[in-house]
């Protein structure tokens, strides 16, 4: 095979000039060769898919999937994760949030019970701490009013009521 390459190779010149001198077709052998790329040295690659992405970790052998704490990370009680040291969490001032379309009804509910205005402002302004709502709650908490005539009574005939 190697002779007949070498061959045509040299007789190549001849050819051409002949063609160019005829203007008749060239004739020399067809050869096929089969295009192939490198075969690629890589954990991601399966060959005939395409790659999309591939991820690495620091840690060798580390599997995503095992670790738990990506479903539900713990926190304390102000909703800090608790990966957090109390050292640092405590000393971040912690206060509520409300949306702004809350503001015209807080806004009202201070103005119409002057004793919660400042807890009200303070919610607006986004002061309001943890402290600052527990006072508020035990000022203000009442017992709850249950209206008896609204709740059904259990019915009990005559005689029921006579044992009892």
């Amino acid at each position: 095979m190697a002779g007949v390459l070498t061959q045509m190779r040299r007789a190549a010149p001849a050819l051409l000039r002949v063609q160019a001198a005829s203007k008749a077709p060239l004739l020399a052998s067809q050869t096929r060769f089969i295009q192939s790329s490198a075969a690629l040295r890589h954990q991601a690659v399966n060959p005939g898919w395409p790659v999309m992405y591939s991820i690495t970790y620091d840690k060798p052998g580390w599997d995503p999937e095992m670790e738990l704490e990506y479903d539900v990370m713990p926190r304390d009680e102000f909703g800090v994760p608790a990966h957090i040291p109390p050292e640092l969490s405590t000393t971040i001032r912690h206060t509520y949030y409300v949306p702004p379309q809350y503001y015209p009804f807080l806004k009202k509910l201070g103005d119409d019970t002057p004793e919660l205005k400042p807890y009200m402002d303070k919610l607006m302004n986004g002061e309001l701490t943890f402290d600052d709502y527990e006072e508020m709650f035990y000022l203000f908490a009442k017992p709850l009013k249950i209206h008896r005539p609204r709740i059904a009574m259990p019915y009990r005939t005559a005689e029921e009521m006579k044992k009892s």
